[in-house]
């Protein structure tokens, strides 16, 4: 009998590393675009995983609301400087 979705399976944790490493690069980018540093301090690298989060969540809710994307940039630029600065804060 096949193991039921929900278990964990080798190619689950496969896909879970991979999606961890993509994101991980996607940090690295976006810290070198905004400190000149692809390898942030730990809490900066915490804020912008967030960041990430939070965009995605921005732009599903506007997606499902029928607000354009466009809408929608100015607040996830504006909480992108803003996690950037909380997560050196929170470095010091």
């Amino acid at each position: 009998m096949p193991a039921p979705f929900s278990a964990f399976t080798p190619s689950k944790a496969k896909v879970l590393d991979e999606t961890a490493d993509s994101l991980d690069r996607i940090v690295s980018a976006v810290a070198f675009n905004q400190l000149g540093t692809s390898d942030p301090p730990p809490m900066v690298h915490i804020a912008i995983r967030a960041f990430i989060a939070f965009g995605e969540s921005v732009l599903d809710q506007a997606r499902e609301q029928g607000i354009p994307p466009e809408r929608s940039l100015q607040l996830v630029a504006q909480a992108l400087a803003s996690s950037i600065q909380a997560g050196i804060a929170a470095s010091e």
